[in-house]
């Protein structure tokens, strides 16, 4: 008769702990949860590098221009400015 109760109670221990929740499975939710927020940012990395390319292009052709405009001795000051000025506020309005 005590060997039935024992076994009971291993049947009984073994189905409780079939029925906790496993460390396991939130060490995988964790890495889950990181591998996505490196490629979000990655993914903002570069989406702040392709928004970044045109003033920064404004920025290179205003300076390599600035003395020999024919048109308007202004429009290189003008790029340069407004490039300047596109990459600040590209930086000030970045989610953090």
């Amino acid at each position: 008769m005590k060997h039935q109760r024992t076994r009971q109670n291993e049947d009984f221990e073994l189905e409780s702990l079939q029925t906790q929740p496993k460390i396991e499975n939130g060490s995988q939710q964790s890495s889950v949860n990181d591998g996505f927020s490196i490629q979000l940012c990655i993914f903002l990395t570069l989406l702040l590098c392709m928004i970044s390319i045109i003033p920064i292009t404004k920025v290179i052709i205003g300076i390599i221009h600035r003395d020999n405009c024919i048109i308007k001795s202004s429009i290189p000051i003008y790029m340069i400015t407004s490039g300047i000025m596109e990459i600040i506020i590209n930086f000030l309005t970045l989610p953090v």
